[in-house]
């Protein structure tokens, strides 16, 4: 079996971090959310099928942060583009993210390489909460 190795940030969101603005939810109030997705940044869509997929492709320590953030980055998504726009931009991302892997969870690194960093940088300045 191939390791990966991960970045101080992905092990990052496996722990909890301190919150200022989110909502009763959970979810980063909307003047958070509205000005954090900008064209020089991935969308929410696209962090959560990055996330989503990472959660598959990681060991099951991990599995929980990963899910958690793909769940945060859809329901941001939603918030700013509806349900049916934000699914179609995940399953959009998600289909090329799989291309980028050519169908194969051992470069797994692929993803994390390429989409770890701006979607970590993203849900920092959400100020999303890890599960403990």
């Amino acid at each position: 079996m191939k390791w990966v190795t991960y970045s101080p940030l992905l092990l990052g969101l496996c722990w909890p971090v301190a919150s200022l603005a989110q909502d009763e939810n959970g979810l980063p109030e909307m003047s958070v959310v509205k000005a954090l997705e900008a064209p020089e940044r991935p969308s929410f869509s696209e962090c959560a099928a990055y996330f989503f997929l990472a959660a598959r492709g990681h060991p099951a320590p991990l599995y929980d942060g990963f899910y958690s953030a793909g769940e945060f980055s859809l329901n941001a998504a939603v918030l700013l583009h509806g349900a049916q726009p934000a699914n179609h931009a995940m399953e959009e991302a998600s289909a090329k993210m799989m291309t980028e892997i050519k169908q194969d969870w051992q470069n797994i690194a692929v993803l994390v390489r390429n989409h770890a960093p701006s979607c970590e940088a993203l849900l920092r300045d959400a100020e999303f909460v890890a599960p403990h």
